[in-house]
């Protein structure tokens, strides 16, 4: 695998970011690979273990394989879905980025998140940090030449009660 560079890393973080924000998520779930994963800890989670706890072993709030991915993009797209009718509108930040040592052909990259989410007239803040794990492919129209292995965001949050539920990607 040919090495990435930080702004490379930093412009696929950015990109991704846009396509949630633009509620694009069939195009979002396409960056993954097919062995793909993005999941979420719960927020009790050991703060030094949580990125590299096994979703298997540990209960997390979202722990989504790439079909489980696909079936929560066909939940928020569905009318239906009263928990995003009208949907959130977000915006993502993404800071301190912080690109590690390739291991097995994949990536691993930390980075701050802030993600806004505004729905309802209420503004709620999520914080936290996102582990993305990334590996060099051939790319497509949906995916400029990286692929997302896994993607697991901490959230720095002590409860979900005044921010609400995650009923969109964080």
């Amino acid at each position: 695998m040919p090495e990435l560079t930080r702004g490379a890393v930093e412009d696929f973080l950015y990109y991704e970011a846009e396509l949630i924000d633009d509620w694009r998520l069939r195009e979002w779930a396409a960056c993954f690979r097919d062995d793909g994963r993005y999941i979420v800890p719960t927020l009790d989670a050991d703060p030094a273990t949580a990125f590299d706890t096994d979703p298997l072993e540990v209960l997390c709030l979202i722990a989504d394989d790439r079909h489980l991915i696909d079936a929560r993009i066909d939940r928020l797209e569905n009318i239906r879905a009263h928990a995003e009718n009208p949907r959130s509108r977000v915006m993502h930040a993404i800071t301190n980025v912080r690109v590690g040592k390739q291991a097995d052909g994949v990536l691993r990259v930390l980075s701050n998140l802030t993600v806004h989410r505004w729905r309802q007239d209420r503004l709620d803040t999520y914080v936290g940090r996102c582990l993305h794990h990334l590996a060099v492919d051939d790319g497509n129209a949906s995916s400029p030449g990286i692929s997302i292995v896994e993607r697991r965001v901490v959230l720095d949050l002590e409860s979900l009660d005044p921010v609400g539920p995650l009923s969109f990607i964080l």
